[in-house]
């Protein structure tokens, strides 16, 4: 067996409430595509049924520009293109190094996938913390895996 000594950390909601990572993802996609999102395009709901705006939800405007920066850390780094068959998963290469994100409706959690100076993991995990507390308008915790 291979042992990888991969440093992880997971950013998640202090509060264990699920984050609104898929609500961003659906309005940044309204956002790209508005003749999707118009009212005549949506499914009718029963007027009994209601369903908080992600506005309602984190009580502030949804920052969306924030959203997609989440992923784009402030350090030199290459964007890569993700794979067809993953849902989730965004990769990043910092001086070489693969640093793995993967989300889900609970954490979001960093692998970095080799060895970097101590200062870029600092700057990576600062940065991914920052911007999850920002875009849930609640506090959020760091936790090193």
């Amino acid at each position: 067996m291979t042992e990888r000594r991969w440093p992880r950390w997971e950013v998640r909601r202090k509060d264990s409430k699920t984050n609104h990572l898929f609500e961003y993802e659906r309005a940044e996609w309204a956002k790209r595509f508005p003749e999707f999102s118009r009212p005549e395009a949506q499914p009718r709901q029963s007027e009994e049924i209601k369903i908080p705006s992600l506005q309602e939800e984190l009580g502030k405007s949804p920052d969306l520009d924030l959203f997609a920066r989440l992923y784009k850390p402030r350090v030199e780094h290459e964007d890569m293109a993700g794979l067809e068959d993953e849902y989730n998963v965004h990769r990043i290469k910092v001086e070489g190094v693969v640093v793995r994100y993967v989300e889900d409706e609970h954490s979001i959690q960093m692998t970095v996938e080799g060895e970097l100076p101590q200062k870029i993991l600092d700057t990576l995990t600062r940065d991914l913390f920052e911007k999850l507390t920002a875009l849930e308008n609640a506090t959020c915790e760091l936790i090193r895996l």
